[in-house]
């Protein structure tokens, strides 16, 4: 992903990504001089993150509640270990706290085969000329869990600019239909020719 947005920035964007190549910093990391979404990409995918998405305490408004509970959705690198992200996430809030993990798996490695990134390139250039595929790990959740045995890559063309990434999970999340059929013939051409 960085060598690719690299070459997408040529000049001082393209300098800061090679620093950070170098030398893993998060100063670096969050002050990569790109699109902010591209730049959230690239921070998500250097760590384990962990997001309060549910917050619960009290029954009443006028009483102070006893104690007080927050879910944390946490989406873990490649590799990583749920009991040790519980860990680490206990340490961060410390002993006044108490951390459980509700449910957990392991995430999936990567599958960054370059004939397949090859063909993936190819056919949404065919589809947008100049258009270049960016490899990055997925900070979400996929299917791909369903099938652990079975090397899953998600394929993710969009017509649209880069709001397309700010859609997803937002509070008018939606899809474009000239997305959806791009990215459906997209997905049709790659199958075809991953096939023969």
């Amino acid at each position: 992903m960085l060598r690719t947005l690299a070459d997408l920035h040529p000049g001082a964007a393209a300098e800061a990504i090679e620093r950070l190549l170098e030398d893993p910093d998060w100063a670096r990391a969050n002050s990569l001089p790109i699109d902010p979404v591209l730049r959230d990409f690239v921070v998500a995918g250097l760590h384990n993150t962990a997001v309060p998405t549910m917050l619960s305490a009290g029954q009443r408004q006028n009483v102070v509640p006893v104690e007080a509970s927050a879910v944390l959705d946490g989406r873990l690198l490649p590799g990583e270990l749920p009991d040790r992200w519980a860990q680490e996430v206990q340490r961060a809030v410390g002993d006044q706290v108490e951390v459980s993990l509700l449910h957990g798996r392991v995430s999936h490695r990567v599958h960054d085969e370059p004939e397949i990134l090859r063909v993936l390139g190819a056919t949404v250039a065919a589809h947008e000329p100049g258009a270049r595929v960016l490899p990055y790990i997925n900070p979400a959740a996929t299917d791909a869990r369903a099938f652990p045995d079975t090397k899953v890559i998600g394929f993710f063309p969009s017509a649209s600019d880069a709001d397309i990434m700010r859609l997803i999970h937002a509070p008018d999340e939606h899809t474009r239909i000239s997305d959806l059929m791009f990215g459906g013939q997209c997905l049709l051409d790659a199958v075809l020719r991953l096939s023969t």
